[in-house]
């Protein structure tokens, strides 16, 4: 029996409540390992991660990516079982990554099946029919779980995620017993219940019947809804600025009428969006207590369909001249305090800032350039320091820790004593690079969560 030999291991489950959880299966390649003398010396892990997509399994690219190049100091990768190499619904993409460290040298071993990986017939058809198996148990997996959420939809409860402006998540038993009621940022698990959408604060949902009211006047729009509630200090979710786009959404959402919407988009296996026709929307009225009247909602939707039109570049220019002519000058602020689109309608139509300002002639004279940044310059010399400095955030994070035993989002957001999470976000990189400096070791649940809001976070333009 050779001895020492040098080789890795690769482990993945979906989710925390699988029982084929890391450790069992890390006991598991030790004791194959062990009984062939083997040396585990490098470990893959891709933990709550699902077996669909490469896309976001970061241990495996690494572990492909370590083999192609042929720095790899292990010759043979130790699987637990062909599902854990991937639920691949192409049994070829799995083959092929399988194919990749072959053609490197490094041979794939799984220590859970009845066969031995050796590249015989026998071998290669039950790993195919396993492949099949594993994709085909993925199928049936999501459909039962599409009707189960189906059916919990047409009994009017939410699945979503945030509930959004002026409602709240209420988790409650099918016999209608309250249990909690999460505010926003709030999460954790009540085995055996659901969650109702109910109204949030007064404040809130006066704030969304105003929006309505406000919209409904002659001179209603938007982004006049956007900077009024900006200018009294009424902000959206979390302290964030409204925008055109967060009004549209409380103007436009059938839920504030008491009336829940889904299936207008399909996630397939493997991560695929894709839109459904109207006639497949799932409808449940009467699923939560208005905020608006139906008559209201309605009045509203006439107007924005009346007003929805495509804005043309004449009348972007003509509006970009108007704003000149009444404040003698421009600039991107001034353009979106006192434009009646959007400024990236204007970028869409015009350009760039540097193109609108061609466009219309308009020209700053070097002077007037000097004096703007001779502004500036004083601007940023005369700042004041920042209020939390870096020291000062990882000692109250710390401090934080000590006095509940664990961090959170939830109670960095709550402490008044660290600055908002964007603040955060903008000068340390997000929650990972935070528990880093700190030395906090975050569960498996915040970890992919993090790692989920990175891969969006990712995926977002620029």
């Amino acid at each position: 029996m050779a001895t020492n030999i040098p080789v890795a291991q690769y482990v993945r489950m979906s989710s925390e409540r699988q029982d084929c959880s890391i450790e069992y299966q890390s006991a598991a390649i030790a004791d194959y390992a062990l009984g062939r003398g083997y040396d585990v010396v490098r470990t893959y892990e891709d933990a709550g991660i699902s077996g669909l997509t490469l896309e976001k399994r970061a241990g495996l690219r690494q572990l492909l990516a370590d083999v192609v190049a042929g720095n790899a100091p292990f010759r043979v990768v130790l699987v637990y079982d062909v599902s854990r190499w991937g639920r691949f619904q192409n049994p070829d993409q799995s083959a092929h990554y399988e194919f990749l460290c072959a053609e490197a040298g490094v041979a794939v071993e799984y220590c859970a099946e009845p066969f031995a990986n050796d590249g015989s017939p026998t071998s290669m058809l039950l790993k195919h029919i396993k492949r099949a198996m594993a994709a085909e148990y993925s199928r049936e997996l999501s459909q039962k779980a599409r009707m189960a959420k189906l059916g919990l939809r047409r009994e009017g409860y939410w699945m979503g995620s945030a509930p959004g402006y002026g409602l709240r998540r209420q988790i409650v038993t099918r016999d209608g017993k309250v249990l909690a009621l999460r505010e926003l940022g709030e999460w954790g698990r009540y085995p055996g219940a659901h969650i109702k959408l109910v109204l949030g604060p007064a404040d809130e949902v006066q704030t969304v019947r105003r929006m309505y009211r406000l919209y409904l006047q002659k001179d209603g729009c938007y982004g006049g809804i956007a900077r009024r509630l900006n200018g009294e200090g009424n902000y959206a979710e979390g302290g964030a600025l409204w925008t055109i786009p967060r009004v549209r959404q409380v103007l436009t959402n059938e839920k504030y009428v008491g009336c829940l919407v889904s299936g207008r988009w399909r996630h397939e296996l493997g991560g695929r969006r894709t839109c459904t026709p109207k006639e497949d929307w799932l409808y449940v009225k009467d699923a939560l207590e208005p905020l608006v009247s139906a008559h209201v909602f309605r009045s509203v939707q006439r107007k924005i369909q009346n007003t929805r039109r495509r804005v043309t570049e004449a009348e972007a220019l003509e509006d970009l001249r108007r704003i000149l002519a009444e404040k003698g000058q421009l600039s991107e602020y001034i353009i979106k305090a006192h434009g009646k689109w959007s400024m990236a309608l204007y970028q869409r139509r015009l350009g760039s800032l540097e193109e609108m300002y061609a466009r219309l002639g308009y020209k700053l004279d070097s002077d007037d350039v000097a004096r703007r940044r001779e502004f500036f310059r004083q601007c940023l010399a005369n700042r004041p320091p920042p209020k939390h400095t870096e020291a000062a955030v990882i000692s109250g994070l710390r401090a934080l820790w000590a006095r509940e035993g664990y961090l959170c989002q939830r109670l960095i957001d709550e402490d008044p004593g660290l600055p908002h999470p964007s603040v955060l976000q903008r000068r340390f990189g997000g929650l990972r690079r935070l528990y880093e400096l700190i030395g906090y070791t975050p569960t498996m649940r915040q970890r992919c969560g993090m790692r989920s809001a990175e891969y969006k976070h990712r995926d977002q333009p620029a």
